[in-house]
């Protein structure tokens, strides 16, 4: 559910349903969802696929890690809940049907591991 210029009513909302397991919670182009016991936050680059570089997705990562912390003081349960589930920031290219995931980080690592794109980032980092 997508809170971005949401009223109060409709923040708790989606952190009801966040917490019921029955949608994710979406904010400034980052989608923070449970996948499979794993919290998964995802942004959509501003760049194409092709001109992601290993510098573009960390500001990508650095904006998922600052909008993450804002939904999770949004609600004490939130935060609750989500501090004991491994995390995973991927970097997507939506193209509006669907999204791929250009790289990633897992948990609190500093490794950007590359993913659809890795020949690219490997060329351009």
């Amino acid at each position: 559910m997508d809170i971005t210029g949401a009223n109060p009513d409709r923040i708790q909302l989606a952190m009801e349903r966040f917490l019921q397991g029955v949608d994710s919670i979406e904010l400034d182009h980052v989608c923070v969802a449970i996948w499979r016991g794993h919290l998964e936050i995802s942004v959509a680059s501003q760049w194409l696929p092709e001109n992601v570089t290993e510098q573009t997705a960390r500001a990508d990562f650095a904006h998922a890690k600052q909008i993450f912390e804002h939904v999770a003081d949004l609600n004490s349960e939130f935060r609750r809940r989500v501090a004991t589930l491994p995390r995973r920031y991927r970097v997507v290219n939506d193209y509006g049907n669907g999204s791929v995931a250009l790289c990633y980080l897992e948990g609190d690592s500093d490794n950007v591991g590359t993913g659809f794109f890795s020949h690219q980032m490997s060329r351009a980092a």
